[in-house]
């Protein structure tokens, strides 16, 4: 019996591939292409980055429903909170915004400016 926790893609994809920061990649497959089984053993590595890109593990149902949206952008918005609520000025700009680099960091991932802008256009809506 293997170790490996076994993920699906997410739900109407058939497979998805990932690509660590360290250049290491693997392709999640909803059927295993080795030995037929439902899910692919992922290792320990590409776990974090399955589960933002909405991979789930075997047997778990994901909601899709869910209003805060996929994984990563819920992500993002509890690190642009943290930040806030740290507000330390060296993380948020004179107008109360978290910095790019500080979200990035607090997050643990990369974060485009796009997923920034969302992330607190959320924020603030959450606010209201």
């Amino acid at each position: 019996m293997s170790d490996e926790l076994r993920f699906n893609p997410p739900t109407g994809m058939n497979s998805l591939s990932i690509v660590t920061l360290s250049s290491h990649s693997m392709c999640v497959h909803r059927t295993n292409p080795v030995d037929g089984l439902p899910g692919t053993p992922v290792p320990v590595r590409f776990r974090k980055e399955a589960i933002i890109k909405g991979c789930a593990p075997v047997g778990v149902e994901v909601d899709e429903d869910e209003e805060e949206g996929d994984n990563k952008s819920a992500l993002i918005l509890k690190a642009v909170e943290a930040v806030i609520e740290r507000n330390d000025s060296d993380e948020v700009d004179a107008n109360g915004r978290p910095k790019l680099a500080a979200v990035k960091k607090e997050a643990g991932f990369g974060v485009s400016k796009v997923e920034l802008d969302a992330a607190f256009e959320a924020f603030e809506r959450s606010l209201a």
